[in-house]
């Protein structure tokens, strides 16, 4: 549960929320901003594994970063709960394809 709604609720306040305000105190356009929120992203995941920094830090990061500063155009709710629920998303995506990849590794198999 933690990975599906907790981790990615942090993450965005972190990330995302106060990442992106700091780079506005600092009067970076939106592309800083982007960077911004993509650098803590990234290096957070990073930590992890390569692969999981590129995949998750870089490409994933890039995205939640893009959603939630166009969103705050709307309202700040609205970016928090928008890249919330994608990032939920993309962990419960990469959370069934890790059982059914260890799963896959054992049909067949006898026991």
């Amino acid at each position: 549960m933690l990975i599906l709604i907790c981790g990615p609720f942090c993450e965005t306040l972190l990330f995302q929320t106060l990442l992106v305000a700091v780079a506005k105190a600092f009067k970076l356009p939106k592309l800083g901003q982007l960077l911004v929120s993509v650098g803590g992203f990234a290096t957070a995941h990073f930590m992890l594994s390569i692969p999981t920094g590129i995949t998750a830090g870089l490409i994933c990061g890039s995205y939640l970063a893009f959603t939630y500063i166009k969103f705050c155009e709307r309202s700040i709710l609205s970016a928090i709960l928008s890249t919330w629920g994608m990032h939920a998303a993309f962990n419960l995506l990469t959370l069934l394809s890790t059982i059914l990849s260890r799963y896959a590794g054992t049909v067949g198999t006898p026991h």
